[in-house]
C-alpha cells in the first residue's frame, strides 16, 4: 500500500508541490529502518518488505490517473452500471 501511495505522490509531484513528496520520502526512510530493525529482532524477512514496497510502486504507478496538459488533475468518477430506476 505504501508503494502505491508513493507512486501517487510521485505522479502528482508537480501539482502537489515538493513538500508532500519530501515528507513521504522521510516517512519511507523511517519505514525502511523500522523494517530492518524489526526484521533483525524477530527474524522477519526485510527483503519481503522491500519487495512489497517496490511491487506496490510498480503496480500502483500505472493505475494513477494522468494529469491533463494544463496541469489540472483528472477527475475519476464511478457510476453504477445497473440503472437503479429500472429496479422495482
Amino acid at each position: 500500500m505504501f508503494g502505491a501511495y508513493f507512486a501517487f505522490l510521485y505522479r502528482y509531484k508537480k501539482e502537489l508541490g515538493s513538500l508532500p513528496f519530501q515528507q513521504s520520502a522521510k516517512i519511507l526512510g523511517i519505514y525502511l529502518i523500522y523494517c530492518a530493525v524489526y526484521g533483525a529482532t524477530v527474524n522477519a524477512d526485510f527483503a519481503g518488505h522491500l519487495g512489497g514496497l517496490i511491487t506496490g510502486f510498480l503496480f500502483g504507478y500505472p493505475l494513477v490517473p494522468k494529469t491533463k496538459s494544463n496541469n489540472q488533475a483528472v477527475t475519476v468518477t464511478f457510476s453504477d452500471s445497473n440503472n437503479s430506476s429500472n429496479h422495482k
